[in-house]
């Protein structure tokens, strides 16, 4: 197993072990781009402000010829604004009690990963026995997403695993390298910029 946080790439029969504590900051991350920016969820609520804002704006060009329109086009504008802010509260709201139903304060272990070159090199561990074990093929794996702080590694579209900056057995630039050899670019973004 490789301990050396400096080393700069995996080579020979190597295991990576990643023991994943997560947080509720952590958590409200992943879920915030998980769902807003990964699934695109976010589209909607901007698409909504747009229409409502446009159909302000000509209410606003035709203030001088018709009555009302300033109040029908600030009526419009405040729709167009409370509409997608109580969507996003809401989202908001139900990720913070998701965090809680989770137990995540304080940051708990969750699961461990261990990373290998073998074809079905990527095994789950959770620490409660009775979940098992559950072993991964590499070909199969949906991808990886590397953002400020962490690696969103999936499984499949609907099954992350939070990998954070700091808690592998490698540095976070040692595992992407790993991830990049292991993965096919297509599978790979590098959300930090």
């Amino acid at each position: 197993m490789s301990k050396n946080n400096s080393s700069p790439a995996i080579s020979g029969e190597t295991t990576i072990t990643i023991p994943c504590r997560v947080g509720p900051t952590m958590f409200r991350d992943f879920a915030m781009f998980d769902t807003l920016i990964r699934q695109k969820r976010l589209r909607s609520p901007i698409l909504f402000f747009c229409i409502m804002g446009f159909f302000a704006l000509i209410c606003y060009i035709f203030r001088a010829h018709a009555d009302q329109a300033v109040l029908m086009g600030n009526v419009l504008l405040g729709v167009g604004v409370v509409i997608p802010a109580g969507y996003l509260l809401n989202f908001y709201l139900s990720v913070r009690a998701q965090a809680k139903k989770l137990k995540l304060d304080p940051p708990r272990l969750v699961y461990t990963l261990n990373f290998t070159d073998a074809p079905d090199g990527v095994t789950v561990t959770s620490p409660n026995k009775s979940e098992g074990t559950l072993r991964l093929n590499w070909n199969n794996l949906f991808g990886a997403w590397r953002v400020k702080n962490a690696i969103y590694f999936y499984a499949s579209e609907r099954q992350a695993f939070l990998l954070p900056d700091g808690q592998a057995s490698v540095s976070a630039d040692v595992l992407w390298d790993f991830l990049r050899e292991k993965l096919p670019a297509e599978k790979l973004h590098d959300r930090r910029h």
